[in-house]
């Protein structure tokens, strides 16, 4: 792979979102945690930007992105890389 993904986490409420603290964590496309990927990071007024530099070793495929609200544990999943291996 090698490539560095970007995404964003944006937190809605009836009312304005204070700080959060978010879990990141990514699984491979074999299904397996890749610890070395996991974080916590804050989201300051339920915002944050992050990105993911994957190695050239890591594996073809999809990759799933886990962000989970540490204090409610609400979570979201989202796909990302290349269905299949280019070539």
């Amino acid at each position: 792979l090698g490539a560095e993904d970007s995404y964003e986490v944006s937190l809605t409420a009836g009312a304005p979102v204070g700080d959060h603290v978010l879990h990141i964590s990514l699984t491979d496309p074999e299904g397996n945690l890749v610890r070395a990927y996991e974080k916590n990071v804050l989201a300051t007024g339920g915002r944050y930007q992050g990105h993911i530099p994957l190695a050239l070793n890591d594996s073809q495929g999809q990759w799933t992105l886990t962000i989970r609200d540490v204090l409610s544990g609400v979570t979201a999943r989202a796909s990302m890389g290349p269905a299949t291996p280019p070539g």
